[in-house]
């Protein structure tokens, strides 16, 4: 075989090959999907969001949310009962990203293990123990006698829950977003 035929039929096979990777992004543009190369940085990207959600640092948590919404919680008047619960619910957040992700459709998907303060264990305290601090006191408010039973409530040993979720990231602008879901809501 000449030079010039092994020539022409080098250029045509990588002609193909270029053909072929065109026809694929074009397809899978046309099916909706996103073709994903590189999900490097998810671990990380959901330890970001944890960390905000655990901090209470709910403006850098937003640039992480598709969308960008206003994520904030209401918690009412600071020194109360809600109060007491939400910060020590938040603090309690302790999570682990467990190995590799999945692609589904346009998104990457990493699998977390969450452990927190079980909230039906601790309302289940609270009203156990709140008949015991109101026993014989005319004068206390419900506000007060709600927040003197979380205070011992949270003294004591909450029994910790654990869950695995997934959450759902897309790339937004160069960063990996999480795509909110009813897993991050709860």
């Amino acid at each position: 075989m000449t030079r010039r035929k092994q020539t022409t039929i080098l250029w045509t096979a990588a002609g193909l090959v270029l053909s072929l990777a065109v026809l694929l992004v074009v397809l899978s543009g046309l099916a909706g999907q996103l073709w994903i190369t590189d999900a490097a940085g998810i671990p990380q990207a959901a330890d970001s969001v944890m960390r905000c959600i655990q901090d209470g640092n709910w403006n850098e948590l937003e640039s992480f949310v598709v969308g960008e919404p206003e994520l904030e919680p209401q918690t009412g008047e600071e020194n109360t009962a809600e109060n007491l619960i939400w910060d020590a619910y938040r603090q309690s957040i302790q999570w682990r990203c467990n190995d590799g992700y999945t692609v589904q459709g346009g998104q990457v998907i990493q699998k977390i293990t969450v452990s927190c303060l079980d909230i039906s264990e601790l309302t289940r305290s609270l009203k156990k123990i709140l008949p015991e601090i109101t026993d014989g006191t005319v004068n206390m408010s419900a506000d007060h006698a709600l927040k003197a039973a979380a205070e011992e409530v949270l003294r004591g040993d909450i029994p910790m829950m654990q869950k695995d979720i997934r959450l759902s990231f897309v790339r937004k602008n160069g960063q990996w977003q999480i795509v909110p879901d009813s897993a991050l809501l709860s």
